[in-house]
């Protein structure tokens, strides 16, 4: 274009050069894409509908805040997030026009070029302490169900004392629902100890029907260790074929 005799043509050239990124500003862009990839990666994964989803939002999180959180002073202050203030507050905006109105847009002067000095480590910034806000205490019951599923069971992404906190947790929630199982089915259960006794009608009660007792709730006791004993699956397995598979 600069090279064209047309007056106009050069004119445009001219104000296209003035709008045009800078190297630094590319550079920035191309940092950004790397930092909000797995904000992107984690929302696609939480959309879908054909596998369970709620076990990525624990370490989804965790991984978010960690990421965004390196080599960042993420608490030397505080953000408000109750106006629209962000990273990039601090570039030059247009002088608002007389005919705009008063909640219309500012507009950013394209032709000045961002101070992109810290800019990544304030986005960074903001994204963490957002994380944090929104994402503060994450839900038991997500934890639980990364548990569950044979992909994150190692947990390792939560802290020791999540871990200890989270498998009690399983544990009461696998006493209570057998706890159902048996009132739901305590019909079945009487009619198997009525069996038993036309087996063995002698006897009233069997010699050896305390090393059964004992056999049944040291099967209940371990049923959670068991499952923690089992090895983590890869990532790019079905838990729910899994458990179909393991639900003996």
């Amino acid at each position: 274009m600069n090279a064209s005799n047309d007056r106009e043509t050069k004119q445009d050239a001219k104000k296209l050069e003035k709008i045009n990124l800078i190297p630094e500003e590319w550079r920035c862009i191309e940092k950004f894409l790397e930092i909000l990839s797995p904000f992107a990666e984690l929302t696609e994964i939480l959309e879908g509908h054909k596998y369970t989803t709620m076990s990525y939002i624990h370490p989804g999180i965790t991984k978010l805040k960690k990421l965004v959180g390196s080599n960042v002073d993420t608490h030397d202050e505080d953000i408000n997030f109750d106006n629209n203030d962000n990273a990039f507050e601090e570039h030059l905006f247009e002088e608002p026009e007389e005919e705009d109105e008063s909640h219309a847009k500012r507009k950013i002067r394209i032709n000045t070029p961002v101070d992109t000095k810290e800019l990544i480590n304030k986005v960074k910034k903001n994204l963490y302490q957002a994380l944090e806000k929104y994402y503060e205490v994450v839900n038991t019951e997500a934890l639980v169900a990364s548990l569950l599923d044979p992909r994150w069971k190692n947990l390792s992404f939560a802290t020791p004392e999540e871990r200890e906190l989270v498998i009690f947790h399983l544990k009461q929630h696998y006493n209570e629902a057998k706890s159902i199982y048996i009132q739901e089915s305590s019909p079945n259960l009487l009619e198997s100890q009525r069996k038993k006794q036309k087996i063995n009608p002698k006897y009233k009660v069997s010699l050896f029907e305390d090393e059964e007792e004992l056999l049944e709730t040291d099967n209940e006791d371990k049923e959670v260790e068991r499952y923690l004993a089992i090895a983590q699956i890869s990532k790019d397995q079905s838990s729910l074929k899994w458990w179909d598979a393991n639900q003996q």
